[in-house]
């Protein structure tokens, strides 16, 4: 299963790990970056996916990763679009 790794001590990201986790329905696996590293301190400057495979994705990379793999997760395209990130469209073209 994909992990997931978001800054807890984000509000917007929290709250943005906690949409996409009710829509993904149970096929991701998101964790607070802090848990991951086991330090409530620890800081992330960008969304974080650990594949399945072992790889790591960051930032860009990893919300295009989400949103090309996990469709339910498109309703988050327009965030996508308004931060100037990839969205489901654009990895298409």
């Amino acid at each position: 299963m994909d992990i997931v790794l978001y800054d807890a001590l984000c509000p917007l990201c929290r709250r943005l790990a906690e949409f996409a986790e009710r829509r993904a329905g149970g096929d991701l696996q998101f964790k607070s970056f802090q848990e991951h590293m086991n330090n409530p301190d620890a800081r992330v400057a960008a969304i974080e996916v650990i594949c399945v495979d072992g790889s790591q994705l960051r930032g860009v990379e990893a919300w295009g990763f989400l949103l090309e793999r996990y469709p339910d997760l498109a309703a988050l395209n327009w965030l996508a679009q308004r931060l100037h990130l990839r969205t489901v469209a654009a990895l298409a073209a």
